[in-house]
């Protein structure tokens, strides 16, 4: 074990390598997880696409926030006008006080859409997963 003070990965090696399988199962385990990792890459390319466009349609100074996660919601509450854009943003990272800044988004949603003259009703579609595509595609396009 003279080599576990080389590095610490290379002394580490021999046991990470042995816990790996080569089977079927481990292969198939791999396949799905790169398919979901695609799908979730393209859903959120098309929701950074569809809020861009939104936030384009709104009059956004900075619409190229939607494309970054944290400040696609700061970017959100400004489009609103809403003062406290910032502390509504901090606040959803935070774990258990960020209840309180999603039900300030789903209002800041609410008066997007009436901004863009489209029903707020139509929000209660993205509690479905598929409805989402259709309501975000929807707003950016009509």
């Amino acid at each position: 074990m003279e080599y576990m003070f080389i590095h610490p990965v290379i002394g580490l090696m021999p046991m990470l390598l042995a816990q790996l399988e080569d089977s079927a199962d481990s292969v198939a385990s791999a396949g799905t997880s790169a398919i979901t990792l695609l799908f979730y890459a393209i859903a959120y390319v098309f929701f950074s696409f569809c809020t861009w466009k939104i936030f384009q349609k709104c009059g956004t100074e900075n619409a190229w926030f939607a494309w970054i996660p944290v400040l696609s919601l700061y970017a959100l509450f400004k489009t609103v006008g809403d003062e406290k854009a910032v502390l509504w943003t901090v606040l959803s990272i935070i774990p258990c006080v960020g209840i309180v800044s999603a039900v300030m988004s789903i209002v800041a949603w609410v008066k997007v859409f009436q901004k863009l003259d489209k029903s707020p009703w139509l929000l209660l579609l993205c509690l479905t997963g598929i409805g989402t595509f259709f309501v975000f595609g929807y707003v950016a396009f009509a």
